[in-house]
C-alpha cells in the first residue's frame, strides 16, 4: 500500500535494482535472483519466520468481499453470525490439520507407503510458504489434509474403541434382547 514503511522498502529496494541493472551494466534476473538468495541468507530468522506465517495463513479461511456488518447467510445476519461462521469454518480447518499431523507422526515410518499423501501438500506449502500464500492454493492439497485426517480419526481408540468378538456381538440389537 502506498505510504507504508513496507511500501517504501520495497521502492527503495527496487531503485537500488534499477541502478546495477541500467543498460550495460547486469542482467534483471540475475541481480534479482541474487538480491533475493543474499536477503534469505542475511536474514534467516525472518525468512523462517515469514515462511511459518505464510504456512498457516494458508489454512485459515475467510470471506473478506463482506464486511461482517453486512453478512447473511441462510437467515443469519450480522457481525456476531459472521464470526460465528469463521469460527466455525476454521474448527474444522484446525481439527483436520492436526488430525493430519497426527497422522504424518503416527505413520512416520511408514512415510514412503503414504508419499502420495504427503508429497503433493508439501509441495503446494514448500511453492507457496516460499512466494505467496492465500488459503485458496491450498485446496488442491485439501484432499490429502483430509484423508490423513480421515485415517487418523479412524483408527482413535478413544474415539472409536476396538471391540472383542464377543462384546460387539453382545452389544448388537439381535443378541441384546431386541427383536425386528
Amino acid at each position: 500500500r502506498k505510504g507504508s514503511i513496507d511500501y517504501q522498502d520495497w521502492v527503495r529496494s527496487e531503485n537500488e535494482l534499477a541502478v546495477k541493472v541500467s543498460p550495460g551494466r547486469e542482467n534483471f534476473y540475475e541481480v534479482y535472483n541474487q538480491w533475493i538468495i543474499d536477503d534469505i541468507l542475511h536474514n534467516k530468522l525472518i525468512f523462517l519466520q515469514q515462511f511459518a506465517v505464510r504456512t498457516l495463513n494458508g489454512q485459515f479461511m475467510f470471506v473478506n468481499s463482506v464486511s461482517p456488518e453486512k453478512f447473511k447467510m441462510l437467515g443469519f445476519e450480522g457481525r456476531t453470525y459472521y464470526y460465528i461462521f469463521h469460527l466455525l469454518l476454521n474448527l474444522i480447518n484446525i481439527i483436520v490439520l492436526l488430525a493430519s499431523l497426527v497422522f504424518l507422526f503416527r505413520e512416520r515410518k511408514r512415510l514412503p507407503q503414504f508419499w502420495v499423501l504427503w508429497v503433493p501438500l508439501l509441495s503446494i506449502i514448500l511453492f507457496h510458504a516460499t512466494i505467496y500464500m492465500e488459503p485458496r492454493y491450498m485446496l488442491s492439497g485439501r484432499a490429502c489434509m483430509i484423508l490423513m485426517a480421515a485415517y487418523t480419526i479412524a483408527n482413535c481408540s478413544f474415539i472409536f474403541r476396538k471391540r472383542s468378538g464377543a462384546e460387539a456381538m453382545s452389544a448388537s440389537p439381535k443378541h441384546a434382547g431386541v427383536h425386528e
